[in-house]
């Protein structure tokens, strides 16, 4: 979460660059990274043992976006 707190405090000097699609391409790299966590939290559940663990990760699961 500290690495996406920075994110969002150093916006504005990423919105400030001369650089077009700056904003698009953080954008698009955190929306890829967000792909991958959920691709791996159910790579994750489909190898763990089924007892109360997985239950955990199925509550976590939950929570993460569908792709």
């Amino acid at each position: 979460m500290s690495a996406l707190n920075d994110i969002v405090a150093k916006k504005n000097a990423f919105m400030a660059l001369p650089v077009g699609g700056v904003s698009s391409l953080v954008l698009q790299d955190l929306q890829d990274l967000c792909a991958s966590i959920a691709a791996l939290a159910k790579a994750l559940i489909a190898k763990s043992p089924v007892c109360n663990n997985s239950m955990i990760l199925c509550l976590v699961l939950n929570d993460i976006p569908a792709e």
